[in-house]
Order: C-alpha cells, then sequence, then structure tokens
C-alpha cells in the first residue's frame, strides 16, 4: 500500500489540474493520477471560450457561478502567468452573438435587455452596423449581441502553465495510471486501486471528466455521459477576425500564430474518439454562412474530445451524499473552461474545511440520489 499525502486527484485536465494547484498552495500534499497523458481529452479539444454572458439565456444560480468565475480571470491568470513565466493565450477580444434570423435576433436582444438590467455590458448591433464591426461577416445576417467581457483563452497553453505550476508547488502526477476503482471501508473513502497498485490518502477528488461515473460500482453512480465534440484548426491571415463569433451551432475562435477555431460539432456517440467527416461538413457550412472567407482557409487538424454531460447539463461539485471524505468535481460540460478558477478555489477551500467563498450547494452529487431523470438534449457548443 502505498501512502500518497492528504489528497488523491483522480484526472489531470483543467478542473484536476487547477484543484490541485489550489490545495497545494494550502500546504497540502497532493497527488494527481491520470489514466492517459495530463489534458489530452476534453481540455485539449476545448476552443476556450469564457462565454459567461454569451452562453446563459437567464439569470439563475449557474449563470451567478460562470460569471464569478470569468470575472476572477484576469487576476488569477496573472497571477498564473507570473509565477510559471509563460502566456497562456488570454485576450480580452470579447464575443459576439450573430443571429442568423429573427428569432435568434428577438432571442439575443432579450438576453442582453436582462444582462444591462444585471449592470453587465451587452450592446445589440443592428444588421446595417454589423459590417462595420466586423468586416467578415456574412451580408445576410439578422443583428448581432457584443459581450466584451466574455474573453478566452487557449486551453492547452492553460493546461500546461497549470500543470508547471502545480508541480512546482509540490504536486505528484502520475501519468499513464488508470484508476480501475475506489476502495471505500466503512462507509469512507480510503484510496484508489489503479494498475500500479493501491494509492491511499486522506480524501479522494474524482475530476475524471467522462469517465467519473465509472468509479461507483454497485446501482449507486454519478450520471455522467460522454458527448464527442470535434474541433477544426485552420490558418487564418492577421486580423481575419476582430471577435469571437459564436452563433448556434457554430463557432470561430481567433488565437495567436494565425490559428482559428472553428467549433464545435455535438454528438451522443459514446467513448468513439474519431472525427467524422459529416459532422465536419455541416461545421463547415455553417462557419462559411456566417463567415464566408471561412472557404478559403488553409485547413489544420482536427481535435476530437468528450464533454461531460449529466442529465441536468450541470456540473459536480462538493462532497460525495454517501461516502465520507469523497469529493466531486466533474460533469462540467462545455463550460469545463470557463469555470475551471471557480471550480480550483471553491473545492479547494471546502477540502481543507474553510468557508468556500461561492455557495455551490445546488450543484452537488446529492441531487442525482433516488432520481431517473432522462438526459437533456446536447444544444449548442461552447469551448
Amino acid at each position: 500500500m502505498k501512502h500518497h499525502g492528504n489528497v488523491i486527484i483522480i484526472g489531470s485536465g483543467l478542473i484536476g489540474l487547477s484543484v490541485a494547484r489550489e490545495l497545494a498552495g494550502l500546504g497540502l500534499h497532493v497527488t494527481l493520477l491520470e489514466r492517459g497523458r495530463v489534458g489530452h481529452e476534453a481540455s485539449r479539444a476545448a476552443a476556450g471560450m469564457l462565454a459567461a454572458q454569451a452562453e446563459c439565456d437567464q439569470p439563475d444560480a449557474f449563470f451567478q457561478l460562470a460569471l464569478k468565475s470569468r470575472n476572477m480571470y484576469p487576476d488569477w491568470i496573472r497571477e498564473l502567468e507570473q509565477e510559471v513565466q509563460t502566456s497562456t493565450g488570454y485576450r480580452q477580444s470579447g464575443i459576439l452573438l450573430v443571429a442568423t434570423n429573427e428569432h435568434e435576433a428577438r432571442t439575443y436582444e432579450q438576453r442582453a435587455a436582462w444582462q444591462r438590467e444585471w449592470g453587465l455590458r451587452a450592446e445589440w448591433i443592428e444588421p446595417a452596423e454589423l459590417a462595420a464591426f466586423e468586416p467578415g461577416l456574412a451580408a445576410n445576417l439578422a443583428g448581432g449581441l457584443h459581450v466584451p467581457d466574455d474573453h478566452q483563452i487557449d486551453s492547452w497553453r492553460l493546461c500546461q502553465a497549470l500543470w508547471q505550476s502545480a508541480v512546482i508547488r509540490g504536486v505528484e502526477v502520475h501519468e499513464n495510471c488508470p484508476v480501475h476503482s475506489l476502495r471505500i471501508e466503512n462507509g469512507r473513502v480510503r484510496g484508489v486501486r489503479t494498475v500500479h497498485g493501491d494509492f491511499s490518502a486522506e480524501h479522494v477528488l474524482v475530476a475524471a471528466g467522462s469517465w467519473s461515473g465509472q468509479l461507483l460500482s454497485g446501482e449507486r453512480t454519478i450520471p455522467v455521459r460522454p458527448v464527442r465534440g470535434q474541433v477544426l484548426e485552420a490558418y487564418a491571415p492577421p486580423n481575419f477576425l476582430k471577435h469571437v463569433i459564436f452563433s448556434e451551432g457554430c463557432y470561430l475562435v481567433p488565437k495567436s500564430e494565425g490559428r482559428l477555431l472553428i467549433g464545435a460539432t455535438v454528438e451522443e456517440a459514446g467513448f468513439v474518439k474519431e472525427a467524422e467527416l459529416g459532422g465536419l461538413r455541416r461545421l463547415l457550412e455553417r462557419a462559411a454562412a456566417l463567415v464566408p472567407e471561412v472557404d478559403r482557409l488553409r485547413a489544420g487538424p482536427v481535435h476530437v474530445g468528450f464533454r461531460p454531460a449529466t442529465p441536468d447539463l450541470r456540473p459536480v461539485l462538493g462532497p460525495d451524499a454517501t461516502v465520507e471524505n469523497l469529493w466531486w468535481a466533474c460533469g462540467h460540460y462545455r463550460n469545463g473552461v470557463l469555470l475551471t478558477p471557480v471550480t480550483g478555489k471553491v473545492m479547494a477551500q471546502w477540502i481543507v474545511g474553510q468557508t468556500p467563498e461561492v455557495n455551490i450547494q445546488l450543484f452537488g452529487p446529492q441531487r442525482f440520489l433516488n432520481q431517473q431523470q432522462k438526459p437533456a438534449a446536447a444544444g449548442s457548443p461552447t469551448g
């Protein structure tokens, strides 16, 4: 039996790395176990939109959580980049939601209205003004909603920076170390069983993305399922787009070094990590309908990942409902990048016995006890 300190974290995507880094910063000995390579699943295939306003259609508890995390980003990134001396590609470029028809236009105008009532910046742009605001857009669009405080980041660079910071702070990382099961004795988690033997710790946190629900045996489980997303990388000339372009079923995210990410097909395909030509064709058709010059760009690689979805499409955050010292931070679906800072902070505070600065009781795993919920529709994707 190997004793590995205070906390074992299962999963090394953005969520697992963020919690590990925060816990290590609070003085805990953290061991991070990864089934494959660090950050090579959902975090690798994310476009990195921090779309708290663009993504949410009502001011509910999830919107408040998303807004809190987005607002943490500037100071959080500044501290992280100073610590590791590398850029994460964080850009305060704003997001432009583009309406392709009158129904979408009315929906976005209503969203702008209630967000302004909340004191947030949200500007409706009439169709005649779109060309001046973003010259590359098609001429037949029905208007757009500009949210300047929704930003973006390079999710892969962020993952590498968090990994480096976690190691600097003393986190022990084991790649290619799949966890077979949790070790639970007398109602309390004692560690995990892996291909390399048993590991013990005082606490275990599950941040294994779409695989999280496989770790509990028996009738009870955490209902997390994989939703496959495809993101196509293209190469664009400088200033091809000034903003992130977001529409129903498609987004275009300009990155550094002439890269443009076009995403994302969402499909209920199980754990089949393969790009499909039909999905890519539909994706390119949608993108070209928004920005016609996309058809002239040079194609790059395709990134495929599994978005971890729950029945209500909300994350699972907090202590297990029945097993002591077992914690969950998974099911972030298409908002994992956006919710990375707040998840890391809140989960670390909770595990060490501090009062979390954000109330996340509504997102606890207890909501799935004795419930038979049907999966919700996948909905429109984001990074």
